[in-house]
């Protein structure tokens, strides 16, 4: 498996980018897509009554909630023993709602290694384990967790304006990230400002421990970014 992550501000565009490499390239899969169509296929869902996708959607999204994601969950902690505590330091001193961050972290792992034991190609993660980095450096123990996770092998980063981004949030109030939800407008952007400094720290790190740092700016087109990504992954 070769492990992509994106991480950018909120707003940055990782969705849209990882939608389009998907899109244009048959090679690349997001840890979603690998999630849904192996549970489609061991639980044999498209052959029961519910065809919808949208029953499908239900059924798959309880399967992960309910048996999956605690199944994975374990085996990552089994193979990254330092994961469980480190988890919790970095959601202590988080400024996320500490059970709510654990949430987050704790789905990050156990998709991360759903996909390591399903997926041989190129897996596209937007918000994985380096994502949460972020929040490590936030609460002063970034390198600790960050050895703690997997290295991905490359680390792509969508630099971004903190301003932009945070006007692209506002356009979208129901999906605004939990790390501005409620700020105020100057508080956001500054907070998206040092949010963009830990993301450095992040790459930094990462890059000392063997992942290739991709950085690209977010104010290109998609198709010169998603070009970018392509061609260097594929080196």
């Amino acid at each position: 498996m070769i492990h992509i992550e994106l991480i950018g501000l909120p707003g940055s565009g990782k969705t849209t980018v990882i939608n389009q490499l998907c899109h244009k390239f048959s090679d690349f899969t997001t840890d979603q897509d690998v999630i849904n169509d192996n549970l489609v296929q061991n639980n044999s869902i498209q052959q029961t009554l519910f065809r919808s996708s949208y029953i499908q959607q239900i059924i798959i999204w309880l399967l992960w909630r309910q048996i999956y994601r605690d199944l994975y969950f374990t085996a990552f902690c089994k193979s990254n023993i330092n994961f469980s505590k480190s988890i919790l330091d970095v959601s202590e001193h988080s400024d996320i709602e500490q059970e709510y961050h654990l949430q987050l972290l704790k789905d990050s792992a156990a998709r991360y290694e759903f996909c390591r034991q399903f997926m041989n190609g190129y897996i596209l993660i937007d918000e994985g384990l380096a994502h949460y980095g972020a929040s490590a450096v936030h609460a002063n123990s970034g390198a600790e967790y960050l050895k703690s996770v997997p290295t991905p092998d490359y680390l792509i980063v969508l630099r971004a304006d903190a301003r932009t981004c945070f006007t692209r949030q506002v356009a979208r109030t129901k999906k605004r990230s939990a790390t501005i939800r409620n700020l105020s407008e100057e508080d956001a952007i500054n907070r998206l400002k040092l949010y963009d400094e830990e993301i450095s720290e992040v790459a930094s790190i990462l890059s000392t421990f063997g992942a290739e740092v991709v950085e690209t700016d977010a104010n290109k087109s998609v198709n010169e970014i998603v070009s970018t990504i392509s061609d260097k992954v594929r080196q």
